[in-house]
């Protein structure tokens, strides 16, 4: 979990998302702004925040806890769970890290992380958490180009396969040729590219 990195917005929903990414509260307040349309963020939904979240690169879960449970009783629910953790509040948004049974929470009030044990609101109602974690960056593994003639009917594929063991097809390209030696010519020039 990062500091706050004020910028000109103070808001909590840009500080928490600040605190989460480690980006600027501007940055994250240019993100809420293109997800909800306006310019000016004070005010934001949950909706947003998640949306936002996506965007700067990290998954949320949803989490189980007690219904309208306070914040001392939803830290106690996962104290042992360590991870990342975004809580709504009744009109306030904070950051929680779980780190060996250790609960450190932030906000635009703390402007750093601290003891949960030590923070002023927990005794306030608790209206929803989520996990949040780092999205895997996918890479390119591999790429290949695949062709399949038919007759006079060349196929030209580019199959690119992705880290996360997804493989997709892109640059399709189909042609007739007018008889064998101009199809035996593009095998050869397409042969000299699957070796790049």
């Amino acid at each position: 979990m990062n500091n706050v990195t004020f910028g000109s917005n103070i808001y909590c929903g840009p500080s928490v998302l600040s605190v989460l990414t480690g980006k600027s509260t501007d940055f994250t307040a240019q993100v809420l702004s293109r997800v909800m349309g306006k310019s000016n963020i004070t005010k934001v939904s949950v909706p947003a925040l998640l949306q936002s979240i996506d965007l700067l690169g990290f998954k949320s879960e949803p989490i189980e806890t007690l219904s309208d449970a306070s914040l001392f009783a939803t830290f106690h629910s996962i104290y042992n769970k360590d991870g990342l953790y975004m809580i709504i509040l009744p009109k306030h948004v904070i950051a929680a890290e779980v780190i060996s049974e250790k609960v450190q929470v932030c906000d635009n009030h703390t402007k750093e992380p601290m003891n949960a044990a030590a923070f002023a609101r927990l005794g306030q109602r608790c209206v929803q958490v989520f996990k949040v974690e780092t999205k895997p960056v996918i890479l390119e593994v591999s790429s290949r180009i695949v062709t399949t003639l038919t007759g006079l009917e060349l196929k030209v594929e580019r199959v690119t396969l992705w880290s996360d063991g997804k493989e997709n097809v892109s640059c399709r390209y189909m042609t007739y040729f007018n008889g064998p030696d101009e199809v035996a010519s593009f095998i050869v020039q397409v042969s000299a590219l699957n070796r790049l």
